[in-house]
């Protein structure tokens, strides 16, 4: 009588982790992080764990960590992770798998920087405190990107009082008593000079105030 002897092979899972990160997010809003969790190996993975290690730059919204019971064979989740950023600069976030008994060699890691960014504009009216009926003076708008990222789609707005004639209006678009321009991109760290002259028309109290609104909706103000 002869006998068989089969060797049995349970086989082993293998996870890998694809992520998708922001490059950078503005700070005091959230953005999320995209991770997608496969089983790669050759036999079910159980007691599966997703965690995320973020920095103390951000908040957590979701949370961080998520349990599966099982995982496949060639079987892939994905998870959605959200933070909020507190502070500027550039910070690495981290995310592991692991799984039932896992060794280093079969569990995932994945990790991505993202920048925290702030944007900020500022505008100042350059004018005179005074001015003669009749006599041409020039008012200056001098708009500054102050923060760290390209402003687009800046619209810029002069307003100015009844008793103000507009001689020159610094190529912009003449509406009533007011002059509109807009700024297509303002880049991080410049700035753009205006230059109108107006004069008045009649003795008494006058002002000359411009506004200005970023396409991402970021306003400022000044008064002279």
């Amino acid at each position: 009588e002869q006998s068989l002897n089969l060797a049995l092979f349970s086989g082993q899972p293998n996870l890998e982790l694809d992520l998708i990160a922001p490059k950078s997010v503005e700070r005091n809003s959230s953005e999320i992080w995209e991770v997608t969790l496969r089983n790669t190996g050759t036999a079910v993975a159980k007691s599966v764990k997703l965690s995320a290690k973020l920095s103390d730059a951000f908040k957590e919204i979701s949370p961080t960590e998520f349990l599966l019971n099982t995982l496949d064979i060639g079987a892939s989740r994905t998870f959605n992770f959200e933070a909020e950023a507190l502070t500027q600069g550039l910070f690495e976030n981290s995310f592991y798998a692991s799984y039932e008994k896992s060794v280093p060699e079969t569990e995932a890691t994945a990790s991505a920087n993202t920048k925290i960014v702030q944007s900020g504009i500022q505008i100042e009216n350059l004018g005179p405190l005074s001015a003669y009926v009749f006599k041409p003076q020039n008012y200056k708008i001098n708009i500054r990107n102050t923060g760290d990222t390209n402003l687009k789609n800046v619209r810029i707005t002069q307003i100015f009082s009844e008793n103000y004639s507009i001689i020159d209006s610094g190529l912009g678009r003449i509406n009533g008593n007011a002059i509109g321009w807009m700024i297509p991109l303002l880049p991080a760290g410049s700035n753009q000079l205006i230059t109108t002259k107006l004069t008045s028309t009649r003795p008494g109290d006058a002002t000359v105030k411009t506004i200005i609104k970023t396409g991402s909706g970021i306003t400022a103000s000044d008064q002279t």
